[in-house]
């Protein structure tokens, strides 16, 4: 009934019967989709486990528990720090996709040492000297 509470017409009924809906939502993506909706990249919200080194903002802010607010840049950063965790060797979830980069990386250097081997790379200068010449 937003029509009474915001009448656009006093006289036109028709113009009066709107609805208005407003949105609530827990989800920080959706938070963030609607504060830059107006003016792009207006706020950014990035959340998750660092470990030193991989947040410079978050590395900037003491850890320990608590809000701090930064400037980064000319940007103010907000950073909210629940917990710290001690020290401790990673779970194979939280490694899984650096093993397979590094599993991936190791399949390509071992391939390409194959093919080089199977197919050496013979340089002929007299056909050097005529692609330089254009010829």
């Amino acid at each position: 009934d937003f029509g009474v509470s915001t009448p656009k017409s006093r006289t036109d009924a028709r113009q009066n019967s709107r609805v208005a809906f407003a949105l609530a939502s827990t989800s920080k993506t959706v938070l963030e989709k609607q504060l830059n909706a107006q003016k792009p990249l207006s706020v950014e919200i990035t959340e998750g486990l660092f470990q030193r080194g991989d947040n410079p903002l978050v590395d900037r802010a003491t850890w320990q528990p608590g809000t701090y607010t930064l400037d980064n840049n000319g940007r103010v950063a907000y950073i909210e720090i629940t917990g710290v965790e001690e020290a401790r060797p990673k779970t194979f979830a939280e490694s899984q996709g650096q093993l397979i980069s590094d599993y991936q990386n190791y399949l390509e250097q071992t391939w390409l040492e194959e093919l080089r081997k199977r197919f050496p790379v013979v340089l002929v200068d007299k056909e050097i000297e005529a692609l330089k010449a254009g010829k």
